[in-house]
């Protein structure tokens, strides 16, 4: 039972660490919007393209929206498996899953001048800002070493699929490929009894 509610209150945190660092990322562009619009409203919100029955949300409206449209396994990081012993048990833990975020940039302004203006700023800020730590991102959950940010090339017909997908009109936007967000198991699976010794 113990276990149980452990792995449902750590699957619970690992969701809420990939909207909260996105909320942190979309905090930092805010500020450049905010320096360079003097807007005092958040100007970068995550929010879907459309609503789920295909209408465009007023507060959507002269927003950068961050959208997460897909969610990848990173191969490129090695695995392990973690031993470790008990008193009574061997127990063996799972090696850590490292996920990579394909997120959606896009400027939904009625002026398209502005638009183009706000995807540009977007570009600069990742940028200059290709990777974060917790250091540099202060809130950034420990256990994240660092995020990379990769700009995706994306050809007409893979924007015309997310665009498709998204039941939106395309409008001025970015993918980048955010790397890497761990997820491991904390919970300790126990495997054969430890080895005692017996004093004959």
């Amino acid at each position: 039972m113990f276990c149980s509610i452990f792995n449902f209150l750590n699957l619970s945190t690992q969701q809420a660490m990939i909207q909260q660092t996105l909320k942190l990322i979309a905090g930092k562009l805010n500020d450049q919007f905010q320096n360079l619009w003097q807007n005092m409203s958040d100007t970068v919100i995550l929010a879907p393209v459309t609503a789920p029955e295909g209408s465009i949300p007023d507060a959507n409206l002269n927003k950068v929206l961050v959208t997460v449209v897909n969610i990848e396994n990173e191969t490129r990081m090695s695995t392990y498996t973690a031993q470790a012993a008990g008193a009574a048990t061997y127990a063996v833990i799972a090696p850590p899953l490292y996920i990579d975020l394909n997120v959606l940039y896009s400027a939904n302004f009625s002026d398209y001048s502005e638009a183009l203006k706000a995807i540009t700023e977007t570009i600069s800020f990742f940028q200059r800002n290709p990777a974060f730590t917790t250091e540099t991102l202060p809130g950034l959950d420990p256990a994240i070493d660092k995020l990379s940010f990769e700009l995706q090339n994306l050809s007409l017909t893979d924007l015309n699929q997310l665009w498709s997908i998204h039941g939106g009109h395309y409008l001025p936007s970015v993918v980048y490929k955010i790397r890497l967000f761990p997820f491991s198991s904390a919970v300790m699976t126990p495997k054969i009894p430890a080895v005692q010794n017996i004093n004959p």
